[in-house]
Protein backbone atom coordinates (compact mmCIF):
# COMPACT_ATOMS: atom_id res chain seq x y z
CA UNK A 1 0.00 0.00 0.00
CA UNK A 2 1.21 3.46 -0.90
CA UNK A 3 1.99 5.85 2.00
CA UNK A 4 -0.49 8.72 1.64
CA UNK A 5 0.28 10.31 4.98
CA UNK A 6 0.73 14.06 4.56
CA UNK A 7 3.57 15.87 6.27
CA UNK A 8 3.02 18.94 8.39
CA UNK A 9 4.59 21.72 6.35
CA UNK A 10 7.65 23.70 7.45
CA UNK A 11 6.65 26.13 10.21
CA UNK A 12 4.20 23.59 11.69
CA UNK A 13 4.45 20.44 13.80
CA UNK A 14 2.30 17.81 15.51
CA UNK A 15 3.12 15.44 18.35
CA UNK A 16 0.46 12.70 18.00
CA UNK A 17 0.28 9.85 15.52
CA UNK A 18 -2.71 8.46 13.57
CA UNK A 19 -4.45 11.74 12.82
CA UNK A 20 -7.14 11.84 10.15
CA UNK A 21 -7.14 15.58 9.40
CA UNK A 22 -4.73 18.51 9.31
CA UNK A 23 -4.16 19.19 12.98
CA UNK A 24 -0.66 20.56 12.53
CA UNK A 25 0.25 23.28 15.03
CA UNK A 26 1.76 26.58 13.87
CA UNK A 27 5.08 27.74 15.22
CA UNK A 28 4.02 30.80 17.23
CA UNK A 29 4.85 34.33 16.12
CA UNK A 30 8.51 35.09 16.80
CA UNK A 31 9.55 31.52 15.89
CA UNK A 32 10.16 29.54 12.71
CA UNK A 33 11.18 26.10 11.46
CA UNK A 34 12.47 25.31 8.00
CA UNK A 35 11.78 21.56 7.73
CA UNK A 36 8.51 19.68 7.25
CA UNK A 37 7.19 16.57 9.06
CA UNK A 38 8.15 17.59 12.61
CA UNK A 39 6.75 15.49 15.43
CA UNK A 40 7.63 17.88 18.26
CA UNK A 41 7.81 21.62 18.88
CA UNK A 42 11.23 22.29 17.40
CA UNK A 43 10.38 25.87 16.44
CA UNK A 44 13.36 28.21 16.68
CA UNK A 45 13.30 31.79 17.99
CA UNK A 46 13.93 34.58 15.51
CA UNK A 47 17.34 36.02 16.39
CA UNK A 48 17.76 38.98 18.74
CA UNK A 49 17.42 42.18 16.73
CA UNK A 50 14.60 40.61 14.68
CA UNK A 51 10.93 39.78 15.15
CA UNK A 52 7.98 38.12 13.49
CA UNK A 53 4.32 38.87 14.07
CA UNK A 54 3.37 35.96 11.79
CA UNK A 55 2.77 32.39 12.98
CA UNK A 56 3.90 29.28 11.03
CA UNK A 57 7.03 30.97 9.70
CA UNK A 58 9.01 28.53 7.55
CA UNK A 59 12.36 30.33 7.24
CA UNK A 60 14.74 32.36 9.41
CA UNK A 61 15.03 34.81 6.52
CA UNK A 62 11.37 35.73 7.06
CA UNK A 63 12.13 37.14 10.52
CA UNK A 64 12.07 40.94 10.19
CA UNK A 65 14.86 43.28 11.33
CA UNK A 66 14.18 45.79 14.07
CA UNK A 67 14.61 48.98 12.05
CA UNK A 68 17.44 51.48 12.44
CA UNK A 69 16.92 53.45 15.65
CA UNK A 70 15.52 50.37 17.42
CA UNK A 71 17.08 47.22 18.88
CA UNK A 72 16.30 44.06 20.83
CA UNK A 73 18.54 41.78 22.87
CA UNK A 74 15.71 39.23 23.19
CA UNK A 75 15.30 36.38 20.70
CA UNK A 76 11.82 35.29 19.62
CA UNK A 77 9.97 38.60 19.87
CA UNK A 78 6.59 38.58 18.17
CA UNK A 79 5.87 42.24 17.43
CA UNK A 80 7.67 45.27 16.00
CA UNK A 81 6.66 47.33 19.02
CA UNK A 82 8.82 45.06 21.19
CA UNK A 83 11.92 46.43 19.47
CA UNK A 84 13.36 49.02 21.89
CA UNK A 85 13.68 52.63 20.75
CA UNK A 86 16.90 54.58 21.00
CA UNK A 87 16.07 57.20 23.64
CA UNK A 88 15.61 60.86 22.73
CA UNK A 89 19.00 62.46 22.12
CA UNK A 90 20.42 59.29 20.55
CA UNK A 91 20.28 57.54 17.17
CA UNK A 92 21.55 54.50 15.29
CA UNK A 93 21.70 54.09 11.54
CA UNK A 94 21.71 50.28 11.13
CA UNK A 95 18.90 47.76 11.60
CA UNK A 96 18.87 44.41 13.45
CA UNK A 97 20.86 45.57 16.49
CA UNK A 98 21.03 43.17 19.44
CA UNK A 99 22.05 45.68 22.12
CA UNK A 100 21.75 49.36 22.94
CA UNK A 101 24.38 50.72 20.56
CA UNK A 102 22.56 54.02 20.17
CA UNK A 103 24.88 56.99 19.68
CA UNK A 104 24.41 60.38 21.33
CA UNK A 105 23.71 63.37 19.11
CA UNK A 106 26.90 65.44 19.15
CA UNK A 107 27.31 68.46 21.41
CA UNK A 108 25.54 71.44 19.87
CA UNK A 109 22.67 69.25 18.62
CA UNK A 110 19.67 67.56 20.21
CA UNK A 111 16.72 65.32 19.47
CA UNK A 112 13.42 65.16 21.31
CA UNK A 113 12.39 62.15 19.18
CA UNK A 114 12.96 58.50 20.12
CA UNK A 115 14.02 55.81 17.62
CA UNK A 116 16.06 58.29 15.57
CA UNK A 117 17.67 56.47 12.62
CA UNK A 118 20.27 58.99 11.40
CA UNK A 119 22.78 61.45 12.83
CA UNK A 120 21.53 63.95 10.26
CA UNK A 121 18.19 64.00 12.08
CA UNK A 122 19.76 65.46 15.22
CA UNK A 123 18.73 69.13 15.33
CA UNK A 124 21.21 71.99 15.71
CA UNK A 125 20.92 74.35 18.67
CA UNK A 126 19.93 77.60 16.94
CA UNK A 127 22.28 80.56 16.58
CA UNK A 128 22.73 82.33 19.90
CA UNK A 129 22.50 78.98 21.76
CA UNK A 130 25.03 76.23 22.45
CA UNK A 131 25.51 72.97 24.32
CA UNK A 132 28.70 71.21 25.35
CA UNK A 133 26.74 68.07 26.29
CA UNK A 134 26.23 65.25 23.80
CA UNK A 135 22.88 63.48 23.68
CA UNK A 136 20.58 66.24 24.87
CA UNK A 137 16.91 65.48 24.38
CA UNK A 138 15.24 68.89 24.21
CA UNK A 139 15.77 72.27 22.54
CA UNK A 140 15.45 74.03 25.91
CA UNK A 141 18.65 72.30 27.03
CA UNK A 142 20.59 74.40 24.52
CA UNK A 143 22.10 77.29 26.51
CA UNK A 144 21.45 80.93 25.56
CA UNK A 145 24.30 83.36 25.06
CA UNK A 146 24.25 85.62 28.12
CA UNK A 147 22.88 89.16 27.85
CA UNK A 148 25.30 91.39 25.99
CA UNK A 149 26.67 88.52 23.89
CA UNK A 150 25.57 86.82 20.68
CA UNK A 151 26.61 84.31 18.03
CA UNK A 152 25.27 83.92 14.51
CA UNK A 153 26.00 80.26 13.78
CA UNK A 154 24.00 77.24 14.92
CA UNK A 155 25.17 73.91 16.38
CA UNK A 156 27.84 75.30 18.70
CA UNK A 157 29.38 72.85 21.17
CA UNK A 158 30.94 75.46 23.45
CA UNK A 159 30.30 79.00 24.64
CA UNK A 160 31.63 80.93 21.65
CA UNK A 161 29.28 83.84 22.24
CA UNK A 162 30.95 87.16 21.53
CA UNK A 163 30.50 90.55 23.15
CA UNK A 164 28.39 93.17 21.49
CA UNK A 165 30.57 96.08 20.39
CA UNK A 166 30.53 99.33 22.32
CA UNK A 167 27.32 101.23 21.73
CA UNK A 168 25.26 98.07 21.02
CA UNK A 169 23.52 95.52 23.16
CA UNK A 170 21.78 92.18 22.90
CA UNK A 171 19.14 90.98 25.35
Amino acid sequence: AENKCIDCVAGKYFTQAAQTSDVCIDCVAGKYFEQAAQSSDVCINCDAGKYSATAALDAAAKCIDCVAGKWSSTAGIDAENKCIHCVAGKYFEQAAQTSDVCIACVAGKYSATTALDAAAKCIACVSGKWSSTAGIDAENKCIDCVAGKYFTQAAQSSDVCIDCVAGKYFE
